[in-house]
């Protein structure tokens, strides 16, 4: 199929979804130095959560939420070194366990933009469902139901007796586990019994990754013959460095609430309080910015390999011209595609 003959100024206006974004490009390998301190918080978070099994088990609420804020903190920082996509599932899920649905929820949607057919990409929108039916129903019970909004809460956190939960399912081997058998089954919040899980692989993140293949280059005499491979190339950078953004912004977000979260109830709040609801605010707000133009800009190139690829084997025709403009939509943000082809 090739190009209609002299289409002038075509637009194509690009939505994004945060859910539907697509994940990053490979960012540089983590040095020796930045897996190994990976790793020592990857430990010492299961320990800690392994804990909050405990005081859970035990109806020890408070203790459990307090083992299980350790544990995200670790989680995060870890993947702040290696940005491994089990560790953002591992984090969203004690979250989840500290019955932050806001946060959990945020979490599971940057694994998904990382990792949107990934082993417990089911389980994280499964997630997602279940904490915000759970969310609706606290909000249409009654105000004095308190012991409604209590049981809401229990499900929530996924503390319930004989529950397994659910984070022994993202769980990352280290190299030292790399023979170990499958991980543990986790529970689905929408079926009554547990499916089993695949084993996850080793983690990349103790691992150097194996070196990127660079694509092989366009001939002359064939394809892409209406379209530059630099506008290809940039503007997918422009969509990796975006959505890098994008999850470095969340993770911002998401230290600020766990840093205000921890803060005794009875305890006023000081100006370096109202300054940290400052910053959660704008990383929150520079995040949708950064996974806006990073995801419509890596759709936009998929959409010139793809238009290029239809005009492949016109040898004899004129090169074309296409450009990537901001393009301001009510209620969103998006890019537009202009070109000129022959």
């Amino acid at each position: 199929m090739t190009l209609p003959s002299r289409i002038c100024g075509a637009a194509l206006v690009l939505s994004l979804s945060l859910a539907t974004a697509p994940p990053a490009a490979a960012q540089s390998a983590p040095t020796t130095e930045q897996q190994a301190q990976a790793r020592t918080l990857f430990q010492r978070a299961e320990a800690s959560k392994q804990r909050g099994d405990t005081h859970a088990s035990a109806g020890e609420e408070p203790q459990a939420r307090a083992a299980y804020g350790e544990a995200a903190r670790d989680y995060s920082a870890a993947f702040k070194l290696v940005p491994h996509p089990g560790l953002m599932f591992n984090l969203a899920q004690m979250r989840r366990l500290r019955g932050e649905g806001q946060l959990a929820i945020r979490a599971y949607q940057t694994y998904l933009v990382l990792e949107p057919q990934g082993a417990r990409a089911d389980q994280a929108r499964a997630f997602i469902a279940q904490i915000t039916l759970d969310f609706d129903a606290s909000n249409a019970a009654p105000p004095d139901d308190d012991t409604s909004a209590d049981g809401d809460n229990d499900a929530s956190t996924g503390t319930e007796a004989g529950e397994i939960p659910a984070s022994d399912a993202g769980e990352i081997p280290t190299p030292e586990d790399d023979t170990a058998a499958p991980a543990p089954v986790a529970e689905s919040p929408t079926a009554a019994a547990p499916a089993p899980a695949p084993a996850p692989a080793p983690a990349p993140a103790i691992a150097e990754p194996a070196p990127a293949t660079p694509a092989p280059a366009a001939t002359s005499s064939g394809g892409y013959s209406g379209l530059s491979i630099a506008a290809i190339a940039s503007t997918a950078a422009l969509g990796a460095l975006g959505v890098g953004l994008g999850v470095k912004f969340g993770l911002d977000a998401g230290d600020a609430a766990d840093a205000l979260s921890d803060k005794p109830v009875n305890m006023p709040w000081n100006e370096a309080d109202r300054r940290r609801v400052r910053e959660g605010e704008d990383a929150e707000r520079n995040m949708l910015i950064a996974l806006s133009i990073g995801g419509a800009a890596l759709i936009a190139s998929g959409v010139l390999v793809v238009l290029g690829g239809a005009d492949d084997g016109a040898e004899s025709r004129e090169r074309g011209s296409a450009s990537l403009v901001p393009s301001l939509m009510p209620g969103g943000f998006g890019l537009a595609l202009t070109g000129d082809f022959d």
